[in-house]
């Protein structure tokens, strides 16, 4: 269950905590009070949440720390009130707007009608009365919303890789319904064509992530009580796992699996970045012994790595390794029903098909370091020079 939020906007810190402190004596917590200081950290807050009421100073500066503008307040209220805006933010159920100055309250309202919209001087009493009222309409909406949100025992959410459509997704759902009938709900998380350039620009990827966040958070608030399975593949493993570190932490989310499977992320990757959202011992890293393609996440792209080809490593966590190359999970026969539907519920099942000579096993040593490979190539650059220099020398 996502709890309500609520937002002061305001530059002064003893009107915040006046504020601050109302909400919490009707029943709010402290953590679903956000606090912007400006403008621009206003629009900021209001681009990632949609809060149930924000309370908006009119007497407001451009920037944090800055002096107070003009119809400061209401340049927040044109930007959300636009319709060309309306995917950029999200406009809070209620807007309280508080100043002391006469002539700033009655200019341009008629502009926003469209907002569930009050004024108030801040001097008097009148806007604790109209906080209490839309704190109390608003919880009655989020309560009565809450009892018609779907009864499921699991939400499964899968999220496929780039340059692909996820076609996987699509069997296995068919294989979790199959399994668990009505007990299970699928959720396809997919994205447009996203390209291996794309990938290297750490931008491109944040927008990904925030996108699914989002998603993720509203599917929460449809089946508040599920266990969540999330399946996870190649760049997908990247999206869950940042937006798992994102996660605001009013977020109430019980995690039954993490399935990743190609997973991009490096091998040192550090799970405790994720430890209030999800147990280490819930994470499966399905690896493919011969997965190329996770060389060049490693070689080439920044924050990422081959985890899903050597494993996590240094850590307690269950790494599984299959023969198989990036896809090895859709390439072997039966493996959704034999390795993937047996961990919901079920104790995970170790497999390690590395039987690797011990050729191929200096080869994962060396492949595995940037270092290791520079010294190695350094080496043989080396040894060559040498070799023509010999030559050269001896006339050989």
């Amino acid at each position: 269950m996502v709890l309500s939020k609520f937002l002061i906007i305001d530059d002064n810190s003893d009107k915040y905590e006046l504020i601050k402190n109302e909400l919490i004596e009707n029943g709010v917590r402290e953590e679903s009070i956000d606090w912007a200081e400006s403008k621009k950290s206003a629009l900021k807050y209001m681009r990632r949440e949609r809060y149930l009421v924000a309370l908006l100073d009119l007497n407001l500066p451009e920037f944090d720390k800055k002096n107070p503008i003009e119809n400061g307040g209401f340049e927040v209220l044109e930007k959300i009130n636009l319709d060309k805006n309306s995917q950029k933010y999200k406009k809070p159920n209620y807007v309280i707007c508080l100043s002391a100055f006469k002539e700033i309250r009655e200019a341009q309202l008629d502009k926003f009608l469209h907002l569930d919209l009050s004024v108030h001087d801040f001097e008097c009493n009148s806007w604790k009365t109209a906080l209490k009222n839309k704190v109390n309409l608003g919880l009655e909406v989020v309560n009565a919303q809450n009892d018609t949100r779907k009864s499921t025992k699991y939400l499964a959410i899968t999220i496929h890789g780039i340059r692909t459509q996820g076609e996987w997704q699509e069997g296995l759902e068919r294989s979790l319904v199959q399994k668990f009938g009505d007990d299970v709900v699928c959720k396809k998380y997919k994205y447009n064509y996203y390209s291996a350039t794309k990938l290297l620009f750490p931008k491109f990827r944040s927008k990904v992530i925030e996108d699914f966040k989002e998603k993720l958070i509203e599917l929460l608030e449809e089946t508040p009580d599920a266990k969540v399975v999330f399946f996870a593949h190649s760049f997908g493993t990247y999206i869950l796992m940042k937006a798992l570190e994102e996660l605001p932490r009013d977020v109430d989310i019980n995690i039954e699996k993490v399935v990743l499977a190609g997973c991009v992320l490096k091998e040192s990757y550090d799970l405790k970045a994720v430890r209030n959202v999800v147990d280490k011992s819930r994470i499966i890293n399905d690896c493919g012994i011969d997965d190329g393609i996770l060389l060049l996440s490693k070689y080439f792209c920044s924050d990422m790595g081959m985890a899903g080809r050597s494993g996590f490593i240094g850590m307690d966590i269950k790494n599984r390794y299959f023969k198989g190359n990036h896809n090895f999970f859709y390439t072997i026969n039966n493996f959704v029903e034999d390795y993937w539907i047996p961990l919901i519920g079920n104790e995970v099942k170790i497999v390690n098909d590395r039987d690797f000579s011990s050729l191929r096993e200096n080869w994962e040593i060396l492949v595995s370091s940037k270092l290791n490979l520079a010294m190695f190539f350094s080496t043989i650059a080396i040894i060559s020079i040498l070799t023509v220099y010999v030559v050269s020398i001896f006339n050989i």
